[in-house]
């Protein structure tokens, strides 16, 4: 059933766009074709799962092969995903051509093949892909080789070369720079806060490591050089407890961020951790004014594009910035102000609303959906409870985001069936 959850985790997480452009790649399969059963039957469900979508496959299509067209759909659904990932994503992009370039070398079409090789290298140059450069120079120089170097001088195959280098060179200094910040988040996330003599140390030799990298690099005008080098620091001064430092730090970040767009992910994580980073350490610094401004900054991150995981992240950021404040201070003041039925009156406490689930309705739709009570009952408390914090589902988008979510906790707590 493993491959079942999969493709209705796929199905769950396609955007209003995504399941339009799935709709138009099968539209010229006429006739009701197995696979689509299957599609049909998990987007008309509320609740799917691998059983009752057999069941009712079966039932349609009793003389059908539920295992094959599982894997077809699943093998329909990620190339539709695939297709319009090389549409939004420089790196699929460039991909796909080095792919396109091996195609046409093999049909001897080689004057097609090294015009997409050199569009290729061009592009992985402006956007600092270097391992998309160091794999097409590769097969440019392969090719190149085969066919004797045709109308080519002798520096022009050094210059090649030197670039080869320069950018084997520069993953080279990003690969030891990632290991490094990969050590400290492990250190930090297992001891906390550097507080004894011999984690300072410790961390210190990673600091030196690292700062001897940046300096043997020549990180200026290099996106990806100067973020690892700053994102380390960043890190480092948070785990130390210098969180003004940290948010000094974290703000540069966001500056080289704003100032180097094309640089960006899809979606952009990297960006969202930077702005983790500044609204922790406005945080710690009890700054609290300029939290409004960076939240902005994290809701314009959020759109129809982005993926489902990025969504979620996005959301529950913004819920825990937007209610920290308020925790902090212990001042409810102002949410009373606007929200006066949102209080306890004995304790003060919040009161985010009421959940009331009827004993008879659980057991009639769990014996409905095929499963537990105690998995309805799970179900049920916890759509109430995303509710409360705000999720809805009355969007296609939305309800994306709230059943990921719903899934995703179910399948934490190994409630499935």
């Amino acid at each position: 059933m493993k491959r079942v959850d999969s493709v209705i985790s796929l199905i769950y997480s396609l955007s209003k766009s995504e399941k339009k452009h799935f709709s138009l790649q099968v539209i010229k399969d006429k006739e009701e074709k197995d696979y689509l059963v299957i599609y049909d039957i998990i987007i008309k469900s509320k609740q799917p799962n691998g059983n009752t979508v057999k069941e009712e496959f079966y039932r349609r299509k009793p003389n059908g092969s539920f295992e094959v067209s599982i894997q077809y759909l699943y093998e329909k659904l990620t190339d539709t995903l695939l297709t319009l990932r090389k549409k939004k994503d420089i790196y699929y992009d460039l991909l796909n051509n080095l792919c396109k370039a091996r195609m046409l070398y093999e049909r001897s079409l080689f004057e097609e093949c090294f015009e997409i090789l050199s569009n290729t290298i061009e592009q992985a140059q402006f956007y600092e892909n270097n391992e998309i450069l160091t794999i097409a120079l590769k097969l440019e120089l392969e090719y190149l080789l085969r066919l004797n170097f045709p109308n080519m001088t002798e520096q022009e195959l050094f210059h090649k070369h030197f670039i080869q280098n320069e950018a084997l060179k520069k993953i080279r200094k990003i690969t030891e720079q990632s290991s490094l910040h990969n050590l400290l988040k492990y250190r930090l996330s297992h001891i906390g806060s550097i507080r004894t003599v011999k984690q300072k140390q410790d961390m210190n030799d990673l600091m030196v490591n690292e700062l001897y990298i940046a300096a043997s690099s020549d990180s200026e005008g290099n996106f990806e050089l100067t973020r690892n080098h700053k994102l380390f620091q960043a890190n480092y001064l948070m785990g130390a407890g210098d969180y003004r430092a940290a948010l000094n730090s974290y703000k540069e970040l966001d500056s080289l961020f704003e100032q180097n767009q094309q640089f960006w992910s899809n979606p952009p994580i990297y960006y969202l951790s930077v702005l983790e980073g500044v609204l922790g350490s406005l945080r710690s610094v009890s700054n609290y004014d300029e939290i409004p401004y960076f939240l902005d900054k994290l809701r314009k991150l959020i759109s129809d594009s982005t993926s489902l995981e990025f969504k979620v992240n996005a959301t529950c950021l913004l819920f825990q910035y937007e209610l920290f404040p308020y925790l902090d201070k212990g001042d409810f003041s102002k949410l009373e102000d606007d929200y006066d039925d949102n209080f306890n009156p004995d304790t003060g406490e919040i009161m985010l609303g009421d959940i009331i689930i009827s004993v008879d309705k659980v057991k009639e739709q769990a014996k409905s959906y095929g499963h537990s009570e105690k998995r309805e009952y799970a179900f049920l408390i916890l759509h109430s409870m995303l509710h409360l914090f705000g999720y809805d589902h009355m969007t296609p988008e939305e309800a994306a985001i709230m059943e990921g979510k719903q899934t995703e906790i179910l399948n934490e707590m190994n409630i499935l069936r």
